[in-house]
This record gives structure tokens, sequence and C-alpha cells, in this order.
């Protein structure tokens, strides 16, 4: 895409924590015989990703419902 440099950080910042989250569903299947639950990485995704952005970008405050709708 053709972002500025800090729009490009926080698209991998968001694929990093979405690739994270499988990584996790995928331990959970195969070590805790777990089931795949697709809501629950999309969830756990989201979130993760707003925290990580929010304190890494303390002068920009957007809430978890502003991030839900427009990640960017």
């Amino acid at each position: 895409m053709n972002l500025n440099k800090k729009s490009n950080v926080l698209w991998l910042g968001v694929w990093i924590t979405i690739l994270w989250e499988i990584w996790v569903q995928r331990n959970k299947i195969i070590f805790n015989n777990g089931i795949v639950d697709e809501v629950e990485i999309l969830s756990l995704a989201q979130l993760k990703g707003w925290l990580s952005t929010k304190y890494k970008n303390p002068e920009h405050y957007f809430s978890l419902a502003e991030w839900l709708v427009c990640p960017l």
C-alpha cells in the first residue's frame, strides 16, 4: 500500500498481532486439545493490536470502539 512510514509500521504491527494470535490458537489446539475459534482469534487480535498501538502512540488517543471500526 502507498502509506506513510507511520502507517506502514502500524499495519505491520496489526499483521504481527494477527499472526501471533493464530500461533497461540494453534498451540491451544495441539497441546491442550482445543478447537479452532475464529471469533476468539479476531477478538484477541483486535484487542491486543489496539493496546499495542495505544501504548506506542500515547499522543494519539482513540477508543477501542474507534479502533474496531477503523484501525488506521
